[in-house]
This record gives structure tokens, sequence and C-alpha cells, in this order.
């Protein structure tokens, strides 16, 4: 996927409208900010390549390089804490394949300083399995492609901001704004 069909995928599943030409521009949005966008993308990503690995051979190069760069979901991340699953299952798991673990012993090892239900966790663990496979995901995430976030302004009117008098509103209307997105934002999380 293009950083472009990336950064739709993320906007729509962190319920950001996307920006249009005549929006004011109030910050930057790393995408690592907002977990649902993180999410969409992921699911998008994992579900793309399942279709193209099940159209290949079992036990081909393509197939374990398009796996390699697979990576895991949240959810499929959270089977790595689930003391159900024994070293036999190991295989059937995305994210024990993912992060070659094959015994009870490294799982153990990778879960002991993390949290099922951490959302940082998972995006570490995650990124760890993906930087040497998977730049342009790990670039999107990690803020080489920030998104600059604004607002419209056929919305929000801009002409009252430069018209209103002394006293007006105009700080006050701005924080409002800045506020609804930031709460917007961190109840995502």
């Amino acid at each position: 996927m293009t950083q472009k069909e990336l950064l739709n995928i993320f906007l729509q599943g962190a319920g950001i409208e996307a920006d249009t030409d005549d929006s004011i521009a109030i910050g930057y949005l790393n995408p690592c900010s907002a977990f649902a966008g993180i999410d969409a993308v992921m699911q998008k990503h994992t579900s793309d390549i399942d279709s193209l690995l099940e159209q290949l051979t079992e036990g081909s190069i393509e197939k374990l390089e398009l796996f390699i760069r697979r990576g895991f979901t949240y959810g499929e991340y959270q089977a790595l804490f689930d003391s159900t699953i024994r070293e036999n299952s190991f295989r059937s798991y995305p994210v024990f394949r993912s992060l070659w673990i094959t015994t009870e012993q490294e799982r153990r090892r990778w879960t002991f300083t993390r949290l099922k239900d951490d959302y940082d966790d998972y995006i570490e663990v995650l990124m760890k399995a993906l930087t040497p496979f998977a730049s342009s995901l790990v670039n999107f995430f990690f803020g080489i492609c920030c998104y600059r976030k604004g607002f419209s302004k056929s919305t929000s009117k801009p002409t009252r901001f430069s018209s209103w008098e002394v006293g007006g509103g105009k700080i006050k209307t701005f924080r409002m704004y800045v506020l609804r997105f930031t709460k917007k934002i961190t109840e995502e999380k």
C-alpha cells in the first residue's frame, strides 16, 4: 500500500476527517498516537497479505517473504498472553509465527515485561517484528509520515476569526477546536 492509502485507512479508522484544500493547520498527528487508526491499518494490511498467502503454494519462497511482512493485529497480539495455548499450537497463531516463537520459554521472554492490554507494548512488539521487513509500514507509524491536521475553513468560518473585534472570543473558539480534536484522539487510547 502507498503512504496515501495507509493515511486514508488510518484516518477513517481513527474517525478523523481528512483535511481539505481549504483547511487551516492546527498541528501534527503522529500515527502512533491514534490506536484506532493503527488497528484499522493493521486489519487491512494483514487481510491483504492473508489473501495473497492463500494463493501461494505451501513452502514457497514467495509465501515466506509475504508472511514475514504480514505482522499481526492487536487481537492476534493478545493471543501471546493466552496461557491455554500450548507449544504444539503456536504455529496456528500469527503472532507466534511473526515473532518466531516456538517454545514456552521464548513466549515468557516476550511477555515478561509487557501487558496484554497495553497499546504501547503492542506497538513496540509489532515494530520489532516488522522493522527489518516492512519499512514503509514502520515509517508510516513512526512519524516519517506525520499527518498535518487542521480544520476546514468552510466549517469553521474563519472570516469570523479575522473580523472579530478584541474580546470577541477568537482564542476561546480556537481552543475549543483544539480541545475537541485532542479529546477525540485521547479517548481512542
